[in-house]
């Protein structure tokens, strides 16, 4: 009720922007999806999940309107930014009739062209609606994935407590005005980011074949919608993969849900040779640069320089965001907080080796998974964006890892 209020008097007074009360209209909402987030937890009501949803989308709606005042906005995107490259590309899908979308032989992220050209067929070209959808889509999918791990079994109230410590921690992480600027932008990673804590609950806390192949597709097109993800859903699948083992699963399931997977990574493949008549696996990216910062080339002669070790440095700085050019001491708090639980997590895993699942042991790897690549690849480019998802998925294994009841 108090999120549909919000939203009504969001829309009727749209002064709040005049007034420059935007920060502090934004640390409000926040308080809104803690306060909300503890009200479900202590609730035993029937429909927490369906109540959930409309809070969090409620909310996701208001915030935007708050923050760019009319919901049917376009927000201007600089030329030469990623974002609107997406959104030309998606354009020419509705304008030419062909998936082609722009390339014939795909030299940018692949997927989220499609992604932006249903967002406008099914929201309209207003910026605001795509906007809240996936405020409330990733406020919503983080409260999926801790609702899942607490009805894993029967938690004793010292685990509920840290699960409730690391969910807000991750929903604080996830609000902040740095990482919503992107949903803002359209920003290829977004979708991705949305899909990570379903994927998760999906393919690590189901055990219905339903929900494994809903999660397997999701775990496929987030792939292919951003290339350095690559890894890290690589990563994931492997553990999915562990997981049917040690459920003695027949081979035949493995195959199954393998094939879904090889059907949805061809899909560039299956583009470039129908409309550049070239053999490339996903898309070229020799023509941009800046896409390879440093080489494994470099690295290893790198080792030979006095400054390798400071470079190493540097590069980690930037990764887990300690003070920088970069960095922001406030909005720190948040991604220490769940480094600071990962660590946690990873020293429970050795400690306690024996009880801890493989597949556990094998998850909570998945944060290096994201992160390692940016030792390779150019990280300060719309900064912060390039560590979000790293740190979103530390705080989601670190709940795993210390919630989930080892059977």
């Amino acid at each position: 009720m108090m999120a549909i209020i919000t939203v009504i008097v969001a829309t009727r007074y749209n002064w709040f922007i005049a007034k420059n009360l935007s920060h502090e209209i934004c640390v409000f909402f926040i308080l809104i999806f803690c306060c909300s987030i503890v009200y479900f937890r202590l609730s035993k009501k029937q429909g927490k999940i369906l109540s959930a949803y409309v809070v969090f989308f409620s909310l996701g709606l208001a915030r935007v309107i708050i923050d760019i005042g009319d919901i049917e906005q376009v927000i201007y995107h600089t030329a030469g930014d990623d974002w609107l490259t997406y959104e030309s590309f998606g354009r020419s899908i509705l304008e030419t009739g062909s998936l082609e979308a722009g390339e014939s032989i795909f030299r940018h992220e692949t997927f989220i062209r499609y992604i932006k050209f249903f967002e406008h067929i099914l929201l309209g070209d207003g910026d605001g609606w795509t906007s809240s959808f996936f405020i409330g889509a990733l406020n919503f999918g983080v409260f999926y994935f801790f609702d899942r791990l607490y009805t894993q079994g029967v938690l004793s109230f010292s685990k509920k407590l840290l699960l409730l410590g690391i969910e807000l921690n991750v929903f604080l992480l996830m609000n902040l005005e740095i990482v919503v600027k992107f949903i803002y932008k359209d920003a290829s990673e977004v979708p991705p980011w949305v899909a990570l804590p379903m994927i998760l609950a999906l393919l690590t806390l189901s055990s219905k074949s339903g929900k494994w192949l809903l999660g397997t597709v999701l775990l496929g097109f987030s792939a292919i919608t951003r290339s350095t993800y690559l890894p890290a859903m690589g990563f994931v699948f492997f553990v999915f993969l562990v997981i049917l083992i040690r459920k003695q699963k027949h081979l035949l399931v493995l195959f199954q849900y393998s094939l879904v997977i090889m059907v949805i990574l061809l899909l560039p493949l299956v583009h470039n040779l129908y409309y550049g008549g070239k053999a490339v696996l996903f898309r070229e990216t020799e023509q941009i640069s800046v896409n390879a910062a440093v080489t494994l080339n470099d690295w290893l002669s790198a080792i030979k320089n006095s400054e390798f070790v400071n470079t190493i440095l540097e590069r980690l700085q930037v990764i887990f965001y300690f003070p920088n050019a970069y960095s922001e001491s406030t909005d720190g708090i948040m991604f220490h907080g769940v480094q600071l639980f990962w660590i946690i997590a990873i020293l429970y895993s050795i400690v306690f080796w024996k009880k801890v699942s493989w597949d556990n042991k094998l998850l909570v790897l998945l944060p290096a998974f994201y992160l390692g690549i940016y030792f390779f690849f150019m990280i300060g480019i719309y900064y912060h964006r390039n560590i979000v998802a790293g740190h979103l998925a530390m705080g989601l294994v670190s709940a795993r890892m210390l919630g989930v009841e080892e059977n």
